[in-house]
């Protein structure tokens, strides 16, 4: 027995933890702290924005009520900066039971989870609520795909319960119940006997839908009801129709252009093609098998495809739908591997166990550097505003990715803007729409008007923003107090500057 195969275990643990963990990678964190923080110490889910300056009053129906509270209790014995690591191993044992469920303890099972690990490389899930959606996605599209090839129907009663769970936890659960009225609505149409005009097995179709309409009334157990899907529709609908969502990273449509999504994208396409052509092969004597794994496999795949292109942030559940795919990717692999085993295989563990090592000192240095997130965010602007904005009262106009860690870092005052806004709107006003004019600048006169008309005196900007620095300077007189490497503030009172 080799040394990988004794080890495959926490060989697999170590290498999908160091791929996953991240620290504060995602600017949203800190406003999901903030808000748990108040969930907790308050006892009572916060429906009104009192954040901010520009917004207040606004009512928000807050899908993330229950991860946020999860993070704050999490952060508690541990501190914010283990959050990350708790929820890697947490998600790292998913996989691998994930792949232990629907696969069987093998050589083969451990890859699957290194593979699962590195899809979500990209989405940076240890930082947000995402990480709940996609250990639910991770074992709720593979039994589907399970229950329409083989029949076998184990979880489904359960359903109602999970989406109960997931409409307070993130907002993906409606992506979710798409999923589910497409695979019960596939199975249903699968078996119509349409000369007979009737179902083959009527019972199992009714209860699917019964299954199916409760697991949507269980989503309106919420804090907020109905509206939450109001909220929704803003934030999912809305902001793709806008052209402002070209500055959200996440919504932007994939461009196959170097970074990790395209390199998932490029592995989970492979992976389809060489499943496909596998499987037509396979099934060639079966056209109702294929047909079958037509609906629960390719078919969905491809229309998440087609969502991806829209949307990176559908990239996710595009990779859950290839999961068996990629089973038979590998399988097929380990056929070469066995051919070529006998004249390669010293030299391929002796590079692979080189690879993992150097991989692994990489990955240690990055996380050691990345654990200083004053690298991200305007710690010291931040702490500087503390030491001299006592009795102070001024308007800040702010950095988007910035406004979470301010309002977790200074409570105390009102932001201009921040992660959950981007799809707000008022009758006649669009905040990110303004934001995006006066940050970027796209009309100098038009963003000269929005700076008076928020009356605003005081700018936390990122400090390569020089443009905008200039454009302050020039057109609101507005003087530099503080500059450090990441940050600048400017402000037109007259403040004294000394801590």
């Amino acid at each position: 027995m080799t040394f990988l195969s004794r080890n495959k275990l926490p060989i697999t643990f170590v290498i999908c933890v160091l791929l996953l963990l991240r620290f504060y990678v995602d600017p949203d964190f800190f406003w999901h702290l903030s808000y748990g923080e108040k969930i907790i110490t308050s006892r009572s889910i916060q429906k009104y924005d009192t954040s901010t300056y520009t917004y207040e009053g606004f009512y928000w129906a807050n899908s993330y009520w229950l991860s946020q509270a999860v993070f704050y209790v999490i952060s508690l014995p541990v501190g914010f900066s283990l959050i990350a690591v708790v929820l890697t191993v947490i998600f790292v044992l998913a996989a691998y039971f994930f792949s232990m469920r629907f696969f069987g303890e093998s050589f083969k099972a451990c890859l699957v989870t290194i593979f699962v690990t590195f899809y979500m490389v990209p989405f940076s899930i240890i930082s947000r609520p995402m990480f709940f959606s996609s250990i639910f996605f991770l074992f709720l599209i593979p039994a589907l795909q399970r229950q329409f090839t083989s029949g076998k129907v184990n979880f489904s009663f359960f359903l109602p319960l999970l989406f109960v769970i997931w409409a307070n936890l993130h907002p993906d659960f409606l992506i979710g119940l798409g999923i589910l009225l497409y695979f019960f609505g596939s199975q249903a149409i699968f078996a119509f006997d349409f000369k007979g005009r009737r179902f083959s097995d009527f019972k199992t179709h009714f209860r699917n839908f019964v299954i199916l309409l409760a697991s949507f009334l269980g989503t309106l157990i919420n804090p907020f009801g109905v509206d939450i899907y109001k909220t929704l529709y803003q934030d999912v609908f809305l902001i793709s129709l806008v052209s402002y969502k070209d500055y959200i990273g996440e919504w932007k449509g994939l461009t196959l252009t170097a970074g990790s999504p395209s390199i998932v994208f490029y592995i989970s396409v492979l992976t389809f093609i060489v499943s496909l052509v596998w499987r037509i092969r396979k099934t060639a004597n079966s056209k109702e098998e294929f047909l079958k794994l037509l609906l629960a496999w390719y078919i969905p795949f491809l229309l998440s495809v087609f969502m991806v292109f829209r949307s990176k942030y559908f990239l996710r559940v595009e990779i859950f739908f290839s999961l068996f795919m990629l089973w038979d990717f590998l399988g097929l692999l380990d056929i070469a591997w066995q051919r070529l085993k006998c004249r390669i295989s010293p030299l391929i563990k002796g590079l692979g166990l080189l690879l993992i090592v150097c991989l692994t000192v990489i990955r240690i240095i990055r996380l050691i550097d990345d654990s200083d997130f004053s690298i991200l965010y305007p710690v010291k602007a931040v702490a500087f505003m503390k030491s001299w904005d006592q009795g102070i009262s001024y308007r800040l106009f702010n950095n988007y990715s910035w406004g979470g860690y301010l309002l977790y870092a200074l409570p105390e005052r009102k932001v201009f803007i921040d992660g959950r806004m981007a799809s707000w709107t008022k009758p006649g006003n669009h905040l990110f729409a303004d934001y995006v004019k006066m940050s970027y600048m796209t009309d100098k006169a038009e963003a000269e008007e929005l700076f008076v008309k928020y009356e605003i005196d005081t700018f936390l900007i990122a400090k390569k923003n020089s443009d905008l620095k200039t454009f302050l300077q020039e057109k609101l007189k507005a003087k530099v107090i503080y500059e450090d490497d990441l940050a600048l503030i400017l402000s037109t009172k007259m403040v004294d500057t000394k801590p």
